[in-house]
């Protein structure tokens, strides 16, 4: 049966997917007003199904309108990327073979807002680009009930710490060094730019973090739309970071700084890796490879300094079979006094090491004599910066390992 009231109540079915996604998506400030139109049609809806005979039909067209109206509203929110193309016709100002780096650092928006949308959706682990599309509504509903209880994120601020630090402590920088981002300026795109318009012929590009994550693959991605090649210009990757012992030591002294028990035989430690679940871009299981390995050898650091084998156990955020809760039940078994937990994968404190992750933590029953202790991101510790400071000078030397 065709009512007569067909378009209505698709216009009907529209707006409800529109204000119910809205409201998952919306700022705080305005959550509360999308959810009030999207109950008031949907109580709509109810009365209208309650006095219609052909309450399938019904159904079906007011069905037919919600994912239309959530299909327009992630189109909204996943369109109107920014626009990365430059002209092929620019020319380096300077023909001087000169090398340059680029260090593009992993950061999230400070705050949740429809800016910074299209930010958390494309740096979102664990989905590919048409699960992000679809996805979108539900990725931002998640972050923003995570901005709620975190306020601010720190790594931006933290970022700008590490710029300044960079720029101050490398004794090579002599304006060949450009500090990027992916989702905010300076952008990678502009850096490649400005670094060949002053001269550079040899770009290597470090990526701050420390394996070959999704990230890594983004900024490949990116690096190719700007044509360098048309440039007369070469960019190359650094290699990432799990394989450096001064990072290693930097945790490692982290870890036993946030240590307060006497006896670190009594001590358990949780290292957490991101991990990805089976939805992500088989590129990126490399990644756990590496987060493993790093993870062993922070382990065998550990054990020479008085921790316990059987009590320092990897996990990962994203994974059912090494799982949080299953490593820590583990280390829970083997009768601990103190519990240290250190995410290995982030390089800045951010929303992840500051919320995520210890709210996994806290959904496991823990006995109250057992004290819990968060190992921060690396931020600008000494040991890090050394690191840092090497794949620079091989960059600078053209001895830097690297992938083309």
């Amino acid at each position: 049966m065709i009512f007569k009231n067909t378009k209505s109540y698709l216009v009907h079915g529209i707006l409800l997917g529109c204000f119910a996604t809205s409201y998952m998506t919306s700022s705080v400030l305005m959550e509360n007003k999308m959810l009030f139109v999207a109950i008031f049609l949907l109580f709509w809806a109810i009365n209208r199904f309650k006095s219609i005979k052909d309450k399938k039909a019904f159904t079906k067209i007011m069905i037919l309108g919600i994912f239309i109206g959530y299909f327009l509203n992630f189109l909204f929110l996943y369109g109107g990327q920014i626009d990365y193309q430059y002209s092929v016709e620019q020319q380096a100002e300077q023909e001087i073979n000169e090398n340059a780096a680029i260090l593009v650092l992993p950061t999230y928006p400070k705050f949740y807002e429809p800016k910074t949308w299209k930010h958390i959706i494309s740096n979102s682990p664990n989905y590919s680009k048409i699960q992000k599309k679809i996805f979108s509504p539900f990725i931002l509903y998640k972050y923003k009930k995570i901005y709620k209880k975190a306020g601010l994120d720190p790594s931006t601020q933290i970022a700008k710490e590490f710029e300044n630090t960079i720029k101050k402590s490398w004794k090579n920088n002599d304006g060949n060094l450009y500090i990027a981002y992916l989702n905010q300026k300076p952008l990678l795109e502009e850096q490649i730019i400005k670094a060949i318009q002053g001269g550079a012929t040899n770009i290597g590009i470090i990526n701050i973090l420390l394996d070959q994550s999704d990230q890594w693959f983004q900024i490949q991605e990116r690096v190719e739309k700007v044509r360098f090649y048309n440039y007369n210009a070469h960019v190359f990757y650094n290699n990432p970071f799990w394989e450096e012992e001064d990072l290693k030591q930097a945790l490692v002294k982290k870890i036993e700084d946030a240590t307060k028990e006497k006896k670190k035989s009594k001590v358990g430690v949780l290292l957490v890796g991101s991990g990805y679940t089976d939805r992500a871009n088989i590129n990126v299981k490399e990644a756990d490879k590496q987060q493993i390995a790093f993870a062993r050898d922070i382990k065998n650091h550990l054990m020479l300094r008085g921790y316990e084998n059987k009590k320092t156990k990897m996990a990962f955020l994203n994974s059912n079979q090494y799982s949080i809760k299953r490593s820590m039940s583990e280390i829970l078994d083997q009768g601990i006094s103190e519990l240290v937990v250190a995410p290995i994968y982030i390089p800045f404190d951010n929303l992840y090491s500051t919320i995520i992750i210890p709210e996994q933590v806290e959904k496991i029953e823990i006995p109250s004599s057992i004290k819990v202790n968060y190992v921060s991101g690396w931020n600008t510790h000494p040991d890090f910066m050394k690191a840092v400071y090497r794949k620079l000078d091989d960059i600078y030397n053209e001895k830097s390992p690297m992938t083309k």
